[in-house]
């Protein structure tokens, strides 16, 4: 995958953290194979693991939601969880680097396009 530039910078150095270049990117794909996706993102504090599956039977953090006979049913529907990109922190706290809602949207097709994901049934 090739390395995303910020649009508050236009640079084109590694933004990513170690632990997403060791494994970038960071998403989790569930339910049936060839069923319309519903991509979900649950915001800065959640993680791409949004409900518990046959490959991680955790707990989600949305499993109320997301599951066999829920309200998004993974009978019915593939559910993309993606982890957003990470800024960093600088030893005083403070972001190492701006990420935008553009950046964020732009990573989020990077795993479309990567997964060969043409189409999505909603976004959420």
């Amino acid at each position: 995958m090739e390395v995303l530039s910020l649009e508050t910078t236009g640079s084109t150095r590694d933004t990513r953290t170690a632990e997403h270049r060791s494994r970038q990117p960071r998403h989790e794909l569930i339910g049936q194979r060839g069923a319309p996706v519903v991509v979900v993102l649950g915001g800065i504090s959640a993680t791409r693991h949004v409900a518990a599956n046959e490959n991680d039977p955790t707990p989600g953090w949305w499993d109320e939601i997301v599951g066999h006979g829920r309200a998004i049913d993974t009978r019915a529907f593939r559910v993309l969880g993606v982890d957003f990109l990470d800024g960093g922190r600088r030893a005083d706290g403070r972001p190492r680097r701006t990420i935008t809602t553009h950046d964020q949207a732009d990573h989020v097709v990077r795993v479309l396009d990567e997964l060969r994901i043409d189409r999505i049934h909603s976004f959420v």
